[in-house]
Parts: structure tokens; sequence; C-alpha cells
């Protein structure tokens, strides 16, 4: 279950974690000698014990009793179970500043929420006519597309379509 499917979802992510973010993170793995306070085993991720979105004050997050090294599989497990037991924390979460922006189609001028920053079309624009075999077909590219495949393509090159005017 990953994206908006997970329950942790938060509609995007962000690594920043303040000014002392990274000078927080080597002094926890340090104490915790890199490795997973839970399992043992080698750690590659520092959690914050209360999410660091709950907090106003990146210095008050970032303390190092706030910090716990973990692997990724413990990781997981933490952050469902803080959830799990915390369910009066889970209304209205949220990361203001990744909430999606809507923009307006280049095509179209209809306004639309992109998948990325690069993305200048709504699907419905991302939508093309196959050249070859004339099946709808949609493309995530940001130039107009002719052929839903390689093959269309290559068919297309060696029988090109004969000239009305012969």
């Amino acid at each position: 279950m990953s994206g908006e499917n997970n329950a942790l979802w938060l509609g995007g992510h962000t690594q920043y974690r303040g000014k002392n973010w990274n000078i927080q993170k080597a002094q926890a793995l340090e104490r915790d000698n890199y490795l997973c306070q839970k399992c043992q085993e080698p750690s590659v991720v520092v959690h914050h014990i209360k999410p660091y979105h709950l907090f106003t004050n990146y210095k008050e997050a970032n303390q190092l009793d706030n910090l716990i090294s973990l692997c990724k599989r413990c990781h997981g497990i933490e952050e469902i179970e803080f959830y799990k037991n915390n369910k009066c924390l889970d209304n209205g979460r949220h990361i203001p500043h990744l909430k999606p922006e809507l923009k307006i189609c280049g095509k179209c001028n209809n306004p639309f929420i992109p998948s990325t920053s690069k993305v200048r079309w709504c699907d419905k624009c991302r939508t093309y006519t196959c050249a070859n075999c004339g099946t709808s077909f949609f493309s995530r590219r940001y130039r107009t597309v002719k052929f839903c495949s390689k093959k269309c393509r290559n068919e297309f090159i060696s029988n090109p379509p004969l000239a009305d005017d012969q």
C-alpha cells in the first residue's frame, strides 16, 4: 500500500527537517552505534518518536531525546503504531507547503493537479491517436507523440501511406 492508499499518506514528503537536522541525525546514529534500537540490525533511518510535523519548532522536533535509530522495517512499524495509538492526532495531518497546486493546462487552459512539477498538460490533453493504427493512447511526454509503440512507428516508416495526389 503506497501513496494515497497508505493510511499514513500526507500528500507528499519533504526531506527538510530544519537547519540542525544533519548534526542531530549524526549524533543520534553515533549514540545508537548505527544499529536499529528495536532489532539491532544496521540502522539507516533516524526516526522522530513524536513526528516532525507535529512540532512548531524544528529545534524541539530534532532534540536527541525525540530521535531514535531504526532500520527501514522497524521504522515503518513504528510509524503505523504511533498513529494507531494516537488517533486524535491523525485528523487534519498535513504538510502545508506540499498541498497540490492547481496548474492551467498549456493546451486546453483547464485547471488540473499535476503529478510532478514538470507536467504542463492535463491527462485529457496527453491522449493521442496513433498515426499508424489509429488507437488512442496516453503519453507523459512533453511533446507531440505520433505513435503508440515502437512497432507502429517502424511499420509506419517501412510502409508510409500513399499521398492523396498519386
